[in-house]
């Protein structure tokens, strides 16, 4: 069989997109409970403080307030500063593993736009084409104000409509839904009709 160069959607020219498509990638999706699992994570983070500033904070409190500043004053003081530090940075990491977001893969060519997630349990999903109805682009809001990506909705006659909650390429400036994935499907819709255009007699080449 021959071996096939496959590379990523859009760097190919519109030859190659014509007679020989084949690609495949990945892409971030939020997770569901992406919300809910940050305010949780901040929650905790704040209980934790306050269970540890209730156990040392005497000790704290010596620093500032009192005029004779003992040595194992001190000493609370800074594990202190130490232990707030270590909780911040812990809860930074928590926060930015969970906007990581989870990881889909995905191949296209002339026919079909297919994907799958073994970390969400996605198995894979065959889109074709000529049964696609629609493809919208929602922004992706987070509390309101932070801009995460598109809520892409993918209306076909078989599989109903498909939601996913795309998240932007960090790698890409350019934050347009023509940077997508699905643009491909877009793409490969706009030559399925030009061809049943030009079958139907409707256009010439």
């Amino acid at each position: 069989m021959e071996n096939r160069e496959i590379r990523p959607f859009n760097s190919r020219t519109p030859i190659e997109d014509r007679f020989s498509f084949h690609t495949q990638g990945r892409f971030q999706c939020a997770r569901s409970t992406e919300g809910i699992l940050i305010a949780a994570v901040i929650v905790l983070a704040i209980v934790v403080w306050l269970i540890i500033y209730e156990l040392m904070g005497q000790q704290f409190k010596f620093v500032f307030y009192m005029h004779e500043k003992t040595d194992h004053a001190f000493f609370f003081a800074i594990a202190f500063a130490f232990i707030t530090l270590a909780l911040v940075l812990i809860t930074v990491f928590m926060i930015k593993a969970i906007m990581n977001g989870i990881e889909y893969h995905y191949t296209a060519d002339s026919n079909m736009f297919s994907f799958y997630s073994e970390k969400a349990g996605v198995k894979k999903t065959d889109i074709h084409y000529y049964d696609v109805v629609s493809i919208t682009y929602d922004q992706l809001i987070l509390f309101g104000m932070i801009d995460r990506g598109f809520i892409v909705s993918i209306t076909t006659h078989s599989l109903g409509t498909i939601t996913l909650e795309y998240i932007y390429n960090k790698s890409i400036r350019a934050r347009g839904h023509e940077n997508t994935p699905f643009h491909i499907i877009e793409k490969r819709i706009e030559m399925l009709n030009e061809k049943n255009l030009l079958r139907s007699g409707g256009g010439r080449i």
